[in-house]
């Protein structure tokens, strides 16, 4: 299970989006995209497990992907809503908050071409049966 590129990427995932969580603030524009994380978080980890199942596992990490997606989305609208607000976020937070979503969606398209190419084996041998 560990020996195969997707556990990698999909633990990467999993890890990011742990510390993306930690990053976040405690403010009410930022509820909605911690708790979306640390779906995708658990949704990364779970997939993780389904390895004989790789179906499942790739219709996973493609909603991931979609989720990720979708808080990207709720880190551009709140740095476009905060921006009005008097406090001023530090260059850091704001490179950190836009590429840790984007960071994850890559990695979540890799796993998703390395189970893909693990699929293909798995029929090519099976034909060869």
């Amino acid at each position: 299970m560990i020996q195969r590129i997707q556990t990698v990427y999909l633990l990467l995932v999993t890890v990011i989006s742990a510390v993306h969580c930690c990053l976040l603030d405690n403010d009410v524009l930022n509820d909605p995209i911690a708790i979306l994380t640390a779906i995708c978080a658990i949704i990364a980890f779970v997939s993780i497990f389904l390895y004989k199942k790789r179906k499942w596992q790739i219709r996973l990490n493609i909603l991931n992907a979609i989720l990720f997606f979708v808080v990207l989305g709720f880190v551009i609208l709140a740095f476009f809503i905060a921006r009005g607000l008097p406090h001023v976020y530090n260059y850091l937070n704001i490179v950190l908050y836009f590429s840790l979503p984007i960071i994850n969606i890559i990695l979540t398209f890799l796993a998703i071409r390395a189970i893909r190419s693990d699929e293909a084996l798995v029929k090519s041998l099976d034909r060869l049966r």
